[in-house]
């Protein structure tokens, strides 16, 4: 019978430091990405275009002292500005070609790293949780740089929309929000995450959410714009692949039903995660235009 405990005590102490090995791995690769250089982004085809735009460089200086590096495009005789993130493991090089857009439509653009990312200070990057806060605070150094007489808004693709639509929990001092490709629930997500990459969610799902908390201080909770959507009353573009498997289509009909504001989706065909810019640039563009003219009725 001791020989038996002992054994099924083994057995189960060996599951367990399995499955945190496990869910410790999956949580690092989120918290702690292999990341994209800048000059990796330069060099994709997608960036057609983007050399023309007149950048210059800036940073933030957040109240923890940690320093947001950016560029920001000035466009002549406009008081429209648009602040643009990138994606999980990206950085601003890859938001120049939205910023070629919003400039053609008469914005000027500020992109930035997101925390953890590009120039910034190697730091755990947290799902949007951390970012949201210090877009927060960029959006007020905006106004003060600016003038509160101009009109801001906010757009990101993937991990960047889901950080702008976190943001709305923190500021309603926004005339618009366009979310490409965002995750509503980063629970839902990561299943998704360790589905593509054939692991099985029973084996992470017991401890990945104490990971990103010993990790980076966030939660699933904290990192799920679905929580806290329900009272924004800014004006929000909703827009989608319809091919996106890695962030599941559904995860902006899911958004658009919570939401309360002033809201319109967009899907563009053919298109896989945070590539429907390039799929159909002409239909994104008129989308945005028509939204932007709409908001500003």
């Amino acid at each position: 019978m001791r020989i038996f405990l002992i054994v099924f005590v083994s057995i189960v102490a060996f599951c367990i430091v399995f499955l945190l090995t496990i869910s410790l791995i999956v949580a690092k690769l989120t918290v702690f990405p292999k990341l994209r250089t800048h000059e990796y982004e330069k060099t994709l085809k997608n960036m057609t275009g983007t050399e023309k735009l007149e950048a210059k460089d800036t940073q933030f200086v957040l109240h923890d002292g940690y320093i947001i590096h950016g560029k920001f495009i000035p466009k002549e005789n406009s008081n429209k500005y648009i602040l643009i993130l990138h994606g999980h493991t990206s950085n601003y090089e890859s938001s120049l070609r939205h910023a070629l857009l919003y400039h053609e439509l008469g914005l000027n653009c500020v992109v930035i790293d997101l925390r953890g990312h590009g120039f910034n200070k190697k730091v755990a990057v947290t799902m949007g949780y951390r970012e949201s806060q210090d877009v927060s605070e960029i959006i007020n150094e905006l106004y003060k740089q600016f003038g509160d007489e101009i009109s801001l808004g906010l757009a990101g693709v993937s991990l960047g929309a889901s950080t702008c639509l976190l943001t709305l929990k923190l500021t309603q001092n926004l005339k618009f929000v366009i979310s490409d490709c965002g995750f509503c629930s980063l629970k839902d997500q990561m299943k998704n995450t360790v589905k593509l990459k054939h692991i099985p969610w029973f084996l992470v799902a017991p401890f990945l959410n104490m990971w990103f908390f010993i990790l980076g201080k966030f939660s699933y909770k904290k990192s799920s714009p679905i929580n806290y959507l329900g009272n924004n009353r800014v004006p929000i573009l909703l827009v989608h692949g319809s091919k996106d498997e890695f962030v599941p289509y559904n995860n902006m009909d899911r958004i658009y039903n919570i939401l309360n504001c002033r809201k319109q989706k967009l899907t563009i065909n053919g298109a896989v995660h945070a590539n429907s810019i390039d799929v159909d640039k002409q239909c994104y563009k008129d989308c945005v235009e028509q939204f932007l003219k709409n908001v500003d009725k």
